[in-house]
């Protein structure tokens, strides 16, 4: 994450004093969490603390000087010296708090919109969706991002959950964008996808390999995802020999596989994710099903 720290030159209007310091400077900075890019989480000034909309990643120090207080002979930048070293002091305090929370990104692969809903290629966002559900977290569409992003903590460990809106084959847009702007690394991201080689209620876990024609894993290896932990969850059966794999990724589960992933393989996911949060992600295999 950056740290900027400047000095502002203020005017009476500026908001960060107009509401209560009408027509004097003080000093002043704002606090933007990482984790919530779209507003300031603090905004302090003289002793009071407020909200107010902001976008950006930056903790952002602004010094303003109270009119009337700079010693004559001295610029108002070399006035101001003094306080930017106390609160520069205090805002490397701010960002040790702020800036360094641990996070983990759980990458759900899947196709948006209601026609994909219940398919076996989208058995990501099924996943994705419980663990939203488990943990209370809404998803909200980000631009930015390319993606429905939800947010939750777990046990002091911020946990983002993003399905993203690129169309499977291009995940790799929505993965980029996540990875560069909250700068994780491979080993903070658990990619969710559905695999077809290993039959339905297998589910394994690794980290890296091949994409083995798996196009949402090609789009994100090509954006340097190699490395990144996975949780294949399996959907072959008999079905596929017949329709083709084009045509049965986008087929609908069966009513008895319906059930099975309700009762068994979504929440044994949930387990697996929850082991990943708390740094316990281990190469496994589970099959849930007959």
């Amino acid at each position: 994450m950056q740290l900027t720290a400047r000095l502002g030159e203020g005017t009476e209007n500026d908001e960060t004093t107009r509401s209560q310091h009408a027509g004097e400077r003080v000093p002043a900075f704002s606090i933007l969490r990482p984790e919530f890019p779209d507003r300031v989480d603090h905004q302090v000034g003289a002793g009071r603390v407020q909200q107010r909309p902001k976008r950006g990643v930056l903790v952002d120090l602004h010094v303003l000087t109270p009119l009337g207080e700079v010693p004559r002979g001295k610029s108002r930048r070399e006035a101001e010296l003094p306080h930017l070293f106390i609160l520069s002091y205090l805002c490397l305090f701010v960002n040790s708090i702020y800036c360094f929370t641990d996070m983990k990104l759980i990458f759900a692969q899947g196709n948006l919109g209601r026609e994909y809903d219940d398919t076996r290629h989208n058995v990501g966002f099924r996943v994705a969706d419980a663990l939203a559900e488990k943990h209370s977290a809404s998803f909200k569409n980000s631009a930015r991002f390319f993606a429905d992003i939800a947010e939750y903590s777990d046990n002091g460990e911020k946990v983002l959950i993003a399905k993203p809106t690129t169309f499977y084959n291009e995940t790799g847009r929505s993965f980029t964008a996540l990875k560069q702007f909250y700068k994780l690394e491979n080993n903070d991201i658990l990619v969710l996808h559905d695999e077809l080689a290993l039959p339905f209620g297998t589910l394994r876990s690794r980290v890296g390999g091949s994409d083995a024609g798996n196009n949402g894993i090609k789009s994100i290896n090509s954006h340097g995802g190699e490395s990144t932990a996975r949780l294949r969850v399996g959907i072959g059966n008999e079905l596929r020999a017949r329709l083709g794999d084009t045509d049965f990724v986008l087929s609908r589960f069966s009513v008895d596989e319906q059930k099975a992933l309700k009762g068994g393989v979504v929440p044994k996911c949930l387990e697996i994710i929850r082991e990943f949060v708390a740094d316990n992600h281990t190469v496994t295999s589970h099959t849930l099903t007959d």
